[in-house]
């Protein structure tokens, strides 16, 4: 009996430092402005792993999530995780989520780019904006990192449009509404691992 108990203390322990030691890292890749691809793929912790037939939310928001500078502008962004095997092909299907607070139409307009194990850089097939499908090949064996940022090259800009009817009161009468969806450099992105 007191065997099981110090092992389960020395196996708690060794967890609990090991969360200590990604919140560190986390808290380190927050503070720092990354230059290249590269250094971000090698050195952010990645906020999650994804698995075939995942569907997650992942938010990508100021103060909380790394900074990747590129020329004149200087994006938020995250790293998801996929484990790859070699010459087998994939899908990542990201959908910006409206921040729609009132008259507030927000969305992230997203880029994507994919990092082997050994820190080349993997070619993507893009389609879409709002809805953006990202597919390619794995070339190697092993854990592969997406780097998904926020562009916030196109701040403010239209990317599509909210439209609805307002109801008058009476089930024939209504308005139809169109607002702007525009490009805003955080928020919500649904992401589905095919």
């Amino acid at each position: 009996m007191k065997k099981i108990l110090k092992l389960t203390v020395v196996t708690l322990a060794v967890f609990l430092s090991g969360c200590g030691l990604i919140k560190e890292k986390r808290q380190l890749a927050i503070s720092e402005v990354y230059t290249s691809l590269d250094s971000a793929a090698s050195e952010v912790p990645s906020m999650l792993k994804l698995s075939r037939g995942d569907s997650l939310q992942i938010e990508i928001s100021e103060g909380l999530s790394p900074r990747l500078k590129r020329g004149e502008h200087t994006d938020y962004f995250e790293v998801v995780e996929v484990e790859g095997a070699k010459e087998t092909e994939f899908s990542l299907v990201l959908h910006a989520m409206c921040d729609c607070l009132g008259l507030r139409k927000w969305a992230v307009l997203s880029e994507v780019y994919l990092v082997s194990p050994s820190g080349k850089q993997v070619e993507l097939h893009r389609s879409g904006l709002q809805s953006m499908t990202v597919a390619g090949e794995f070339k190697e064996m092993g854990l592969h990192k997406f780097i998904i940022i926020a562009s916030s090259k196109y701040e403010g800009q239209k990317m599509g449009s909210i439209d609805g009817y307002l109801p008058l009161g009476k089930p024939a009468q209504v308005i139809e509404l169109s607002l702007p969806l525009t490009v805003h450099p955080t928020g919500t992105l649904k992401v589905e691992y095919e």
